[in-house]
């Protein structure tokens, strides 16, 4: 593995003509990966906004970084099993009414959970990286492909193409969405949640907003996502907020990561009344978008 950095071109449009936005903390260490949040979560490659297409992306940073990801131990992410589960329920009944039935991928299926609420509805399968992953969604019966998008040649096309919190740990994201739009069938969406760094959680928080963790790697804007999906073959059908459901606990454990207002909250979020009532919560710069494949004589 190559561990030198490498300096690179919006991997949106190719321009060279970048502002940095935040410098290098990481060093010459690789991002923590998984979700059990900690100080080195925080810790970044540097940050630059194309001042062309609004993008903003790390650069230098280091090549193959999906690597790391095969290795990967959340035990985190199990510990927010009913929030996942109650938030897919949720957000399923948009696709639900765009695409009711067909073929489902979910692209960084992780331990299943989206595929457990989405088998209802469709016909699923998982992409995922993480031995430890796979062994869990696989246990639960599903047929989970362990591989990177540029190597996965499965023969059958898909429906509906899922991406939660996928597409800001993209390495090269045109070439990735070109694969997506090959692994669809003619009229097949693809839906994803991101983070929009131009919203104005993003702008208070500074980089203390929570998108701003090692691991991601690419930031979106709404025009910069549009330009990404629209460049390669996709048309917009909806943008609007991704809707979290958590219990009042889940929330004080995310609220941790800002200690003035967690010393405020803690005690109320985790009182024997509160700690297990659950909220739906919509947070401006949540991002949740669905793109339909053009056929290609109606690209342009």
């Amino acid at each position: 593995m190559n561990d030198k950095k490498i300096n690179l071109p919006c991997p949106i449009c190719r321009s060279l003509d970048h502002t940095p936005v935040y410098p290098d903390t990481i060093g010459d260490q690789y991002p923590v990966f998984g979700y059990n949040f900690s100080v080195q979560h925080t810790l970044n490659y540097r940050l630059v906004r194309c001042n062309n297409c609004s993008h903003h992306f790390s650069s230098p940073r280091h090549k193959d970084i999906y690597m790391h990801y095969q290795d990967v131990i959340d035990n985190a992410y199990l510990e927010n099993k009913n929030d996942y589960l109650s938030t897919y329920k949720r957000n399923i009944k948009r696709i639900i009414k765009i695409k009711p039935g067909g073929k489902l991928l979910d692209v960084g299926c992780s331990a299943g959970y989206f595929l457990e609420i989405a088998s209802e509805y469709y016909a699923v399968e998982g992409l995922e990286l993480s031995s430890w992953a796979i062994e869990i969604a696989k246990n639960k019966g599903f047929k989970i492909h362990p591989c990177i998008l540029k190597d996965f040649n499965e023969e059958k096309l898909y429906d509906i193409i899922t991406l939660w919190g996928v597409v800001e740990h993209f390495e090269h994201p045109a070439d990735e969405v070109g694969k997506l739009y090959k692994l669809l069938n003619k009229d097949g969406i693809i839906c994803f949640w991101t983070g929009d760094i131009s919203s104005i959680t993003s702008r208070i928080l500074g980089r203390k907003w929570w998108y701003h963790q090692g691991q991601h790697i690419q930031m979106y804007t709404k025009k910069s996502i549009t330009k990404l999906f629209e460049d390669n073959g996709f048309e917009k059908i909806y943008m609007g907020t991704y809707i979290y459901v958590m219990t009042m606990s889940s929330i004080n454990k995310s609220l941790a990561r800002y200690p003035f207002i967690h010393k405020i909250t803690k005690s109320i979020l985790t009182s024997r009344f509160l700690s297990k009532k659950k909220i739906a919560i919509k947070l401006p710069g949540e991002m949740l978008g669905f793109f339909r494949k053009k056929s290609a004589l109606n690209q342009t």
